[in-house]
């Protein structure tokens, strides 16, 4: 296994999508993880095909996509709209050509049980 350099949007979440794509390739990473609200921004305006070409042209790939957040402690009248937004979201994950998507459980709230 060889270690490919990758940077998580994260940490540079003032560019666009499509602009730390390419930053990211002209920085030499080969692979990014992407934040799900910058790529909500992104296709408001364009379309799948344009991003795809975007990646193509950078020779950047999707590590990952993050994340979805908050879904674990959930009470059951809200469980359908975070399957809703799981399944939002691996769509999106397989637009991407990614497999890995990220996810952040709930922080406890106080009166559960441990």
């Amino acid at each position: 296994m060889s270690l490919i350099p990758s940077l998580n949007q994260s940490t540079v979440k003032q560019a666009s999508a499509e602009e730390f794509v390419r930053n990211c390739a002209g920085e030499g990473f080969a692979r990014v993880e992407l934040r799900v609200e910058n790529l909500e921004s992104y296709f408001r305006i364009h379309g799948a095909e344009e991003w795809q070409a975007t990646l193509r042209d950078a020779g950047i790939e999707v590590a990952s996509l993050n994340s979805l957040e908050e879904f674990s402690l959930v009470p059951d009248s809200s469980f359908g709209l975070i399957e809703e937004k799981t399944r939002f979201m691996c769509s999106l994950c397989r637009l991407l050509g990614t497999d890995l998507l990220v996810v952040v459980p709930s922080f406890r709230r106080a009166g559960l049980s441990s």
